[in-house]
């Protein structure tokens, strides 16, 4: 039963190197990848940058599955998926909450923009942490399914094929650095929404890579952020 929880690792040496790299670039860089198709083209097509952000990670979820078996964050064991499931979106709630209180804590300070007027009165802070005012914007109908879209390509991306890279590093010493290195890279990836995000950010990072080192298996990590996504969504979606 134990070997169920154990992760299949790839050494490095055995993946093209070139591919590898490129493929670690991409997956890094995706949200600014995202942003810049989502502004110069699919913004043009009246899609929201969170549909853009799933379009983009799906693609690079789908060359991810040509270096990698799905076997190696996935078990074969329904039964466990479902255990999984199940207290991975307690997990899930849990964070969630957190966010919401760690938010009103946070000093409240943005990325410049062009117009940070209606950031102030109307942000991710102040969404979570129920201070938001009233909008009827169509920045707040995020779809449900792109959020937990996105959720789903980024544990597979972050905590699914890059763990599994830095795992297969001969030394231990860099494997960790690493996994330390894609956690806080996944949270700077949230720096547009704010200093403060990043750092609730790590913290979503962290528990759901040891969910994966400690399952071996992808949906629980999935599940926790899921379960965040769409409570967030619905947050945003009531204002």
């Amino acid at each position: 039963m134990a070997e169920l929880h154990m992760l299949t690792l790839i050494p490095i040496h055995n993946l093209s190197p070139y591919i590898l790299v490129s493929f670690t670039n991409l997956t890094l860089g995706s949200f600014f990848i995202t942003s810049h198709i989502y502004q110069n083209w699919l913004k043009r097509v009246n899609l929201s940058l969170l549909d853009a952000n799933a379009i983009i990670k799906g693609i690079f979820v789908i060359f991810g599955f040509t270096l990698f078996n799905p076997e190696t964050i996935f078990t074969e064991d329904i039964r466990f998926e479902l255990v999984y499931l199940l207290y991975s979106c307690i997990i899930g709630l849990g964070y969630y909450k957190f966010e919401a209180w760690a938010l009103k804590k946070l000093p409240n300070y943005f990325v410049p923009t062009a117009n940070n007027t209606r950031r102030k009165t109307n942000n991710i802070k102040n969404i979570l942490s129920k201070k938001a005012s009233v909008s009827t914007s169509k920045s707040n109908q995020e779809s449900y399914l792109s959020g937990g879209v996105v959720a789903a390509f980024e544990e597979i991306l972050f905590r699914g094929f890059l763990t599994i890279i830095c795992l297969g590093m001969l030394n231990v010493f860099i494997s960790i650095s690493c996994l330390i290195l894609i956690s806080i890279i996944f949270a700077l990836s949230h720096i547009n929404l704010g200093y403060q995000h990043v750092l609730t950010k790590l913290v979503l990072g962290c528990i759901c890579l040891f969910s994966f080192l400690l399952s071996g298996d992808i949906t629980a990590s999935i599940a926790i952020h899921l379960t965040f996504n769409i409570l967030a969504i619905k947050k945003i979606r009531n204002l």
